[in-house]
C-alpha cells in the first residue's frame, strides 16, 4: 500500500484484499492488517490526532496509537 496516499478506505480495502478482518492506522500513514482483534485497552480518541497522508481531513491514528477498523459489507 502506498503510504504517501494513505486513507482510511485505502487501508481497510488493502487489508480486505489480503483477507484480513482488521485494519489499523497509525502515525498518519502506517496501515496494519490482522485477523486477531487488538488486546489493548482503548486509548483516548484525542491521542489519535494525525491526519492521513492521502486525506488530511481524516484521522489515521497517532504516535504509538492505532485506530482499528473492520471491513463492513
Amino acid at each position: 500500500m502506498d503510504q504517501r496516499q494513505m486513507t482510511v478506505e485505502h487501508c481497510i480495502d488493502g487489508c480486505a484484499v489480503g483477507s484480513y478482518k482488521f485494519a489499523g492506522l497509525e502515525c498518519g500513514s502506517e496501515c496494519w492488517c490482522s485477523n486477531t482483534a487488538p488486546k489493548y485497552d482503548p486509548v483516548d480518541p484525542a491521542e489519535c490526532d494525525m491526519g492521513c497522508t492521502g486525506d488530511a481531513a481524516a484521522v489515521c491514528g497517532g504516535v504509538s496509537r492505532i485506530l482499528v477498523y473492520t471491513k463492513s459489507d
